[in-house]
């Protein structure tokens, strides 16, 4: 019985793949109360209708009516003939998959009451391409945009296309054509043109022709919205250095200081970034090229820190390093922008600025008392000096002399100096003194330093340049100071030595 059993399941095997085989596999015999069907379904798989029959052989003895059904992302139904071909009508403009069912129903209409005989069949019916494209929003001269098209053609493609304002009114403001595009495209790009405007909106629309093989000669059309983009908004390459001395970041730099080892964190690494376009780029190329034009280093980005070392690692010498970024945005508009950066060795350290003046020459204005007054020269042959005069008999107040002097400071290499310091040299008779003050961005005199009758070079007070230096330290810096008699009857001043502090590179 095994045996038996076994030899019929293989018998019924090679029979199916024989049908399988010759390309025709026709449906067993039904029965039913009303008779007996057979449906023999042709072999094809991929067609397009106008160029090709789909025929289906019925044989039907019973009394119920036949209906096929085609079932795709819509359905319709036609009724058969119960006996001999018959030519299967596509749904007009049908392009895709079908599931093809045969129906037996009791009356000539399509209902619940109908029952399917036997398994459905898939085909593919094409009678035009469905083409499309994938592409950003915005659109630019030369972008190449994609080409996707079912089915897939066997020749290459004949497009011609058109621009019109966005809403398919109006004109044709740009057309083209093109022949021996592959199938995947790209689409030819737009070019430049004074026909349209950057930000406004556009439709686009191509005929794209070709051989589908099975499905014969296609058409298609595919169609898209835009808006023009024909401008790459980079500007410049910016050149940030950060300074820890001056804690910010310095913008616009024109040189760094890469260190040998970890650095003291001193414009120790320059960061170079894309100025002028906020938008992602599809694609950004930045190089690095030596006084020489060697290539020393290639970053693939719009923003980085370079710390004056090459793509081995290796320190670069001093010289001037030109940077290039070759920048394509969103819209395939591409611009080359580039800048230079010095790179130097030298290192931060701190100088005195010293400059000897007369008291005379720097005198802004005086305070002279009833029983007091101020004599130029002072002495012999110190020319351009003062010489404070107070008579002992008169109050303190009454006796009182004073002066305020003032000198502009250059800049700074680096801004802000540290300090500001006034030394005076002079003298006075037993027993006298002076005092020198700082004047401040307060408005108030500090840092009073008390010179004792010597004639010799006395030494101010120390002052930080942030309460002494006034004005703009970049465009107009200066120190103001006062002297005045405190005690006895005379004192001389030949000159002043202002000295101030700054940072420096050497």
């Amino acid at each position: 019985m095994a045996r038996s059993s076994v030899r019929v399941r293989a018998a019924a095997l090679v029979a199916l793949l024989a049908a399988l085989a010759s390309g025709i596999l026709v449906a067993a015999p039904s029965s039913s109360a009303d008779g007996t069907l057979t449906v023999t379904w042709p072999e094809i798989t991929d067609l397009n209708p106008d160029i090709t029959d789909y025929v289906i052989d019925v044989q039907h003895t019973g009394a119920g009516h036949l209906m096929l059904l085609f079932q795709g992302t819509t359905w319709t139904v036609e009724p058969v003939a119960s006996s001999g071909p018959h030519v299967a009508t596509f749904p007009a403009g049908v392009n895709g998959t079908l599931h093809l069912r045969l129906y037996e129903c009791p009356t000539e209409a399509f209902t619940n009451d109908c029952r399917e005989r036997g398994p459905f069949h898939e085909v593919h019916v094409y009678t035009r391409f469905l083409a499309g494209t994938d592409t950003p929003w915005r659109v630019g001269p030369s972008m190449l945009r994609p080409i996707l098209i079912t089915p897939a053609p066997t020749t290459t493609l004949d497009i011609a296309w058109t621009v019109h304002l966005r809403g398919g009114s109006g004109p044709v403001l740009v057309s083209g054509d093109a022949t021996g595009v592959p199938a995947g495209g790209p689409l030819p790009p737009i070019g430049p043109t004074d026909a349209l405007f950057d930000g406004h909106e556009y439709d686009y629309t191509a005929t794209v022709t070709a051989d589908a093989g099975v499905y014969g000669h296609l058409v298609g059309e595919i169609t898209d919205t835009f808006e023009w983009d024909a401008t790459n908004e980079s500007k410049i390459i910016g050149f940030d250095v950060r300074d820890t001395f001056l804690h910010r970041m310095v913008k616009d730099a024109d040189v760094f200081y890469p260190a040998a080892d970890d650095g003291d964190g001193w414009r120790d690494e320059v960061r170079i970034h894309l100025v002028g376009n906020t938008d992602p780029m599809k694609s950004v190329q930045t190089t690095i090229t030596g006084p020489s034009g060697d290539l020393m280093l290639s970053v693939a980005d719009r923003a980085f820190l370079w710390n004056g070392r090459d793509g081995d690692g290796e320190l670069l010498p001093e010289g001037t390093y030109t940077v290039t970024m070759d920048t394509v945005d969103q819209a395939d508009n591409e611009k080359v922008v580039t800048g230079q950066i010095d790179l130097s060795y030298e290192r931060l350290v701190q100088t005195t600025w010293k400059r000897t003046v007369s008291a005379r020459g720097t005198m802004l204005d005086k305070y002279v008392g009833r029983c007091a007054s101020l004599k130029t020269p002072a002495r012999a042959g110190w020319r351009g000096s003062l010489g404070f005069r107070a008579e002992a008999r008169c109050s303190r107040s009454q006796r009182g002399v004073a002066t305020s002097h003032g000198i502009y400071i250059p800049v700074g290499p680096f801004q802000m100096p540290l300090w500001v310091r006034i030394d005076a040299y002079g003298g006075g008779g037993r027993g006298s003194q002076l005092s020198i003050y700082q004047y401040n961005r307060r408005s108030e005199w500090i840092a009073r330093a008390k010179l004792d009758g010597k004639v010799r070079q006395h030494r101010g007070n120390q002052v930080s340049a942030v309460r002494a230096v006034l004005g703009d330290v970049w465009d107009d810096p200066h120190v103001i100071w006062s002297v005045g008699l405190d005690d006895g009857a005379a004192y001389d001043v030949r000159d002043f030595t202002v000295n101030v502090r700054y940072w420096d590179i050497r």
